[in-house]
């Protein structure tokens, strides 16, 4: 009982004592507490059923149906199996694709995304959890071809849309194909969202002509020469058409840097560099010259790109992908990835707690994000307590932080942090937080019993299964 009196629901402590109704079941119930299996849990549970109002039913027992497939106990399996009397075969399958999922169970997995390639109906949201289920365990070219599966045409439902876009975000995020610098650059001159389809057009056609260093560039300049931000994509687009032909090229690359394109102006320094990696080797290393000559001392973000252009090929660690937004994923991560291989520690922190910069949109799913992709646990703890920190006021930002920090230290065993988060949440009585407390001083039983004195059960019972499904998948955490 020592986590709800925590939480302040010692009127649920005192009606356990106060309710003679229920006296006949405290054996089962102590037996339980004193050895907490899975089987004994789940049964102290299921004996609350019949109080389920019928509009929960479906829900609840699949919540069981989900706890057994993860205990991986072929009779308790077959128990609830019989007890819930489940024969939705397409529900089975969800059940069977989530859990697969949360255990990392690749064979399964593989299974249903080589059955959904062959032709299997499956329905939309299976279709994308088996998309992102083999994106996580590395399967990124079944996975592409699973999200492909997904209805994403422009006449197709925004819910079709959404769950074909989530499941490319997730395997985004685990494509492990090796990034580099040269990759960034092409994708800076390739990005057609900057043109108008007459610009992508004529650049497409210029290609063809833009080895000429005499007539080309001053057709070139004479179509951007009013919009110098322009002309820099151009010259990215077709550094390696304009730079093919060696030292010419190499002269009129480098002369560009002598003259307008100064890098030491941070914006332009970068246009530069992505410049003289795409183009040919000799017209690289005039121009890299140049810029050292000109910006002999480049600091924070050009000082790392300029380093990074000295090996463009090499593949790029954490940090340097997340300079350069070259981490896939959900905005919130792709936001994360970048503030974290931007700032400094301690420069992280001052921005997201005053929302500043990369923190000024969407900050506690960044923060969230930035939970799962810091370099090491003592970072990813000082974030959780600076989410905790915001948790206060109780705003509707202040409950995200604090849900999203109590669940960060529930799955890492930091009991402080999630006692403080807890506490700030919207509900912090809800039985599936609750029940994540259990974790920390294996007491899954007092949550049994607060299910014992409700008369009508509505989601509760399910809540609180999820929230030991956590403890079934996770286990304890460290005494102390």
């Amino acid at each position: 009982m020592r986590h709800l009196r925590a939480l302040g629901l010692v009127s649920c402590v005192v009606a356990f004592a106060a309710a003679p109704v229920f006296a006949q079941d405290d054996a089962k119930f102590d037996a339980c507490e004193a050895a907490p299996t899975h089987a004994c849990v789940l049964d102290l549970m299921w004996d609350q059923m019949p109080k389920v109002g019928r509009d929960y039913q479906a829900e609840t027992k699949r919540a069981f149906i989900d706890a057994a497939l993860l205990t991986e106990d072929q009779a308790l399996i077959d128990l609830y199996m019989q007890r819930t009397e489940w024969r939705n075969a397409s529900a089975l399958d969800s059940s069977y694709i989530a859990v697969a999922r949360t255990k990392g169970d690749r064979a399964t997995i593989i299974a249903y995304g080589d059955k959904a390639i062959s032709g299997l109906s499956f329905d939309w949201y299976q279709l994308s959890a088996i998309a992102q289920g083999l994106a996580e365990v590395g399967e990124i070219a079944k996975a592409r071809k699973v999200a492909d599966l997904l209805p994403h045409g422009p006449d197709d439902s925004v819910t079709t849309l959404n769950l074909h876009t989530h499941a490319l975000e997730v395997i985004a995020f685990h494509d492990p194909a090796p990034a580099t610098f040269k990759g960034w650059a092409d994708r800076l001159a390739n990005d057609n969202g900057w043109w108008e389809q007459a610009d992508i057009d004529w650049l497409a056609a210029a290609a063809a002509r833009a080895g000429d260093v005499n007539a080309f560039p001053p057709e070139l300049q004479a179509r951007y020469r009013a919009d110098g931000w322009k002309y820099l994509r151009a010259l990215a687009r077709l550094a390696p058409e304009m730079t093919a032909s060696g030292a010419p090229g190499a002269q009129l690359f480098r002369s560009y840097v002598d003259g307008w394109a100064d890098p030491r102006n941070d914006a332009i320094a970068e246009f530069v560099l992505a410049i003289a990696v795409r183009a040919h080797p000799e017209a690289r290393a005039a121009m890299l010259a140049a810029f050292d000559a000109r910006q002999p001392a480049p600091t924070g973000r050009t000082a790392r790109l300029r380093a990074l252009a000295n090996n463009p090929a090499a593949a790029l660690g954490a940090s340097d992908r997340g300079l350069l937004g070259m981490v896939g994923g959900t905005f919130a991560q792709t936001q994360a990835a970048r503030a974290l291989g931007t700032y400094t520690r301690e420069e992280f922190l001052a921005k997201a707690r005053a929302g500043e910069d990369l923190f000024s949109l969407a900050r506690p799913a960044t923060l969230r994000a930035a939970l799962g992709l810091a370099p090491d646990e003592e970072y990813a703890r000082l974030i959780a307590e600076l989410m905790t920190e915001l948790g206060e006021p109780r705003t509707i930002d202040g409950y995200d932080y604090a849900q999203y920090a109590t669940e960060w230290a529930m799955q890492t065993c930091e009991a402080d942090v999630f006692l403080l988060a807890q506490s700030r949440l919207a509900r912090p009585d809800d039985l599936e937080t609750t029940m994540w407390g259990a974790r920390f001083d294996r007491d899954p039983v007092i949550v049994a019993r607060y299910l014992a004195i409700d008369d009508r059960i509505s989601s509760q019972m399910s809540a609180a299964l999820r929230g030991y499904q956590e403890i079934i998948a996770r286990g304890y955490c460290p005494a102390g």
